[in-house]
């Protein structure tokens, strides 16, 4: 299954995706600052993002995008579907939007990683109702 798992992995070319999201997010992933620079790996996956917003970080107001935490330092993704666009959606076609799927799960992976070293211990994801 993990050797599998590996082979799907390369035909997605998700190790692609995921050193893209590490180059734009340089300033946290390397550097150990508090935001985001980008939620998105590609133009395509920006489109998706605008029509159902990713739901595990916060827009700052001097700009970039923190990771919601919860007290014990965890990550928390919190369901809103009232966001979403499902014309947008429609428009945009399922396959944009399994493709940005696959790229939300890979941040949220690199963030719980990169949150993970920070700590000095697992740092669990959470999911809240709106």
């Amino acid at each position: 299954m993990y050797v599998e798992a590996l082979r799907w992995r390369e035909e997605q070319g998700m190790d692609a995706v995921r050193e893209q999201l590490v180059r734009a997010n340089a300033g946290f992933f390397v550097h150990g600052g508090e935001a985001l620079t980008s939620l998105s790996a590609t133009a395509h996956d920006a489109a998706v993002h605008a029509v159902q917003p990713r739901t595990f970080t916060r827009a700052l107001a001097g700009g970039g995008h923190a990771p919601l935490l919860d007290r014990h330092g965890n990550l928390v993704q919190i369901e809103c579907p009232g966001l979403v666009d499902y014309a947008g959606i429609a428009a945009l076609g399922t396959a944009a939007l399994a493709r940005s799927h696959l790229c939300s799960v890979e941040l949220g992976v690199l963030i719980i990683d990169e949150l993970s070293r920070r700590q000095g211990r697992l740092v669990r994801a959470s999911l809240r109702p709106s």
